[in-house]
C-alpha cells in the first residue's frame, strides 16, 4: 500500500496533520482519541503496518478484494469507513 493513499483516507475521515518528524507524519482528529503516525513517503507499506495504522485511526476496510496470501502489500484497492 502506498502511504499517499493511506494519508488521503485518514484525511478524508477528518484527521489533520499536526507535525512532521523526519519521514513520519503525525495526525490528530477533533473527536477521536490518540495520534496516528504514518511513515511518508513510503511506496510499499506492509499490509500489517497499514492495517495497524488504520486501526489506530479507527478506520476499517469496508470493501476489499480478496488478498493473495503471498502479497504483503495488497491493500490499495480497498475502501475505508470510520467506526
Amino acid at each position: 500500500m502506498n502511504s499517499r493513499f493511506l494519508i488521503s483516507q485518514i484525511i478524508a475521515d477528518g484527521w489533520y496533520l499536526v507535525r512532521v518528524r523526519g519521514s513520519h507524519h503525525h495526525f490528530k482528529h477533533p473527536t477521536k482519541p490518540g495520534l496516528v503516525t504514518v511513515p511518508h513517503p513510503k511506496k510499499d507499506l506492509l499490509k500489517k503496518t497499514a492495517i495497524s495504522i488504520l486501526q489506530q485511526a479507527l478506520l476499517q476496510p469496508a470493501r476489499c478484494p480478496a488478498f493473495p496470501e503471498d502479497d504483503e502489500y495488497a491493500l490499495s484497492d480497498c475502501d475505508f469507513h470510520g467506526r
